[in-house]
């Protein structure tokens, strides 16, 4: 039920490739909604030496729009989760983060 609104955005969406797991040590990507609207992203990290803060940009996103990443409580514009990111911490070999985005 969680992931149930999700569903839309993977089948009918537009995938954007942030990170490439074969050229870096890292996994990001966003499948953003035909009206931009919702988007749903995941970032992975492989092997880990120590804990890791890594700036991730945004892609796909609409610049005028202002979204509610729902997993921070926090409202970015479209230009400056594209342009300035946000910054994710990792800590753990293989850890997963996803973060759900709403226009509001």
């Amino acid at each position: 039920e969680r992931f149930a609104w999700v569903s839309p955005i993977l089948l009918e969406g537009d995938l954007f490739r942030i990170l490439n797991p074969f050229e870096t040590n890292h996994f990001a990507q966003i499948v953003v909604s035909k009206d931009k609207n919702k988007a749903f992203a995941v970032f992975a990290c492989q092997k880990l030496n120590k804990k890791e803060k890594m700036n991730i940009k945004f892609k796909g996103l609409d610049e005028s729009k202002k979204y509610l990443i729902k997993e921070l409580n926090t409202h970015y514009s479209g230009r400056d989760l594209m342009k300035k990111g946000i910054d994710i911490t990792f800590t753990e070999n293989y850890e997963t983060k996803s973060f759900s985005l709403e226009a509001k």
